[in-house]
């Protein structure tokens, strides 16, 4: 008697509302509908929560293997996770490359919010201008005015995308490298 009393108390507190929910929700980690395109929407410091401003001194740092670089993100919208994305540097007076991811990266996208959309890429930008990383190059851009021009498409594009398909810039300038 007492599961029959509980079996209609069940039945009568669900709703058509519930039955459709139950139906349309998807825990698959697939984007809703209207996503849209990817296209990168910010450049941000190393983290996400390292917001950078026009103009704010971002610190050139020693790599690894010696080389130097500025720890940049991007946040991006996207109907996917995975994506290629790149921020190139350049000289914001000349125009001139003076720092590159080096190769275009294919990447998943952190702490993706399907729900916005977005999530965000971290990556070590390579201070140079093609040629061998020096101390002296690093430690001559101290102070410049540089130009972050950032990108990301969908994985499936391969291969280099021109500069005129920047969807981001920001004006940084440049810190002093450690070895100056």
């Amino acid at each position: 008697m007492i599961r029959a009393a509980v079996a209609l108390l069940v039945m009568a507190c669900a709703t058509d509302d519930d039955a459709a929910d139950d139906d349309a929700d998807t825990d698959d980690g697939s984007p809703p509908a209207e996503c849209g395109d990817t296209v990168a929407t910010a450049i941000h410091g190393e983290k996400p929560t390292d917001t950078l401003t026009p103009g704010q001194v971002v610190d050139i740092v020693s790599g690894p293997q010696g080389g130097f670089h500025m720890e940049l993100g991007m946040e991006v919208q996207s109907d996917r996770t995975e994506v290629a994305w790149r921020i190139d540097l350049f000289d914001a007076t000349t125009g001139d490359l003076v720092g590159t991811v080096g190769q275009t990266v294919f990447a998943t996208l952190v702490e993706w919010d399907p729900a916005t959309c977005t999530g965000h890429l971290n990556g070590r930008v390579f201070i140079g201008d093609g040629t061998a990383q020096t101390a002296d190059f690093a430690c001559a851009l101290a102070g410049t005015a540089v130009e972050a021009r950032g990108w990301a498409a969908p994985l499936e594009a391969d291969g280099e995308i021109p500069t005129e398909s920047t969807e981001v810039t920001l004006e940084i300038v440049a810190g002093t490298a450690p070895a100056c």
